[in-house]
């Protein structure tokens, strides 16, 4: 099996990247999401079962940008963040904890980064989780047991009736388009929320164009398309529809295979769950 291009998106579902089993067979990788390589999008990729592709192409379908940047470096340092007793720290994607990261650059007082850092947070998927344990938070819940939004609600909410602290704040940081899973579910179940919008996310729109020379120059054929979402698609859905019948079309899960549909392509195998088995077992 060969994937040629992967549009990988994340956000608040966790939706994580295809992962080792199906780097079992891959030779030819084209992967498209965020300004990341291969390895960071997929995080039991070719380099933990030291596997190399014979072609590994990286073009980005989506750019990240922060937003609200001062006033996000202003609010970490404020004593309404630092100072309330309990404050935990909600982040779903691993965009979410780089655009973070940058805020946290600015903040110069080396203990009041450590007190933000010392903060719980709680991450939706395990590579947002290994994004916040690489910038520095030792107390991270979710990841593994937090596939989703809903899911990490869930958690939240079981965790803070268990340490009976209905009084904590929840602070969410998360991008302008984003699902409100979990601050509804936290605010129905009588918890403090403040979202926080830090940054903005753009569909690039040089996807087609760059898709298109990697085809014509490697002569693919009969490769794999994986499509993890509908976000990032916009340019890139048109020519796949035109030239669906050079490629077999993965997708995961029945929105995104509802979303194919709808826009005239037949999914060769649809995935139910985001991860490598699933995919893997589908495409058997």
């Amino acid at each position: 099996m060969k994937t040629l291009l992967s549009n990988y998106s994340g956000e608040e579902n966790g939706e994580s990247s295809i992962q080792a089993g199906i780097w079992q067979k891959v030779k030819n990788v084209f992967t498209t999401e965020n300004e990341e390589e291969p390895d960071d999008l997929f995080p039991f990729g070719p380099s933990a079962l030291n596997l190399k592709p014979e072609i590994e192409i990286f073009v980005p379908s989506l750019s990240h940008e922060g937003i609200n940047t001062a006033s996000t470096i202003s609010y970490l340092q404020s004593d309404t963040y630092l100072n309330h007793p309990s404050t935990i720290c909600i982040i779903a994607s691993p965009r979410g904890v780089e655009i973070l990261e940058e805020c946290l650059d600015s903040v110069v007082d080396d203990s009041v980064k450590k007190r933000i850092l010392d903060k719980v947070g709680y991450a939706v998927s395990p590579a947002t989780a290994s994004q916040l344990l690489k910038l520095g938070f030792v107390n991270i819940k979710g990841g593994d047991n937090a596939g989703n939004g809903d899911k990490l609600a869930d958690l939240i909410i079981n965790d803070l009736k268990q340490d009976n602290e209905n009084d904590r704040l929840c602070v969410f940081f998360t991008g302008e388009v984003h699902r409100d899973i979990i601050p509804r579910k936290l605010t129905s179940a009588g918890l403090k929320v403040d979202k926080r919008v830090i940054y903005t996310t753009a569909v690039r729109k040089d996807i087609v164009t760059t898709f298109d020379q990697f085809i014509t120059t490697n002569q693919i054929n009969d490769d794999w398309i994986i499509f993890f979402s509908p976000q990032g698609t916009e340019y890139i859905i048109d020519y796949v529809k035109l030239h669906q019948t050079q490629f077999k079309i993965g997708v995961i899960g029945p929105t995104t295979e509802t979303y194919l549909i709808d826009h005239d392509i037949i999914p060769t195998i649809v995935a139910p769950k985001p991860d490598a088995i699933s995919l893997f077992v589908s495409s058997i």
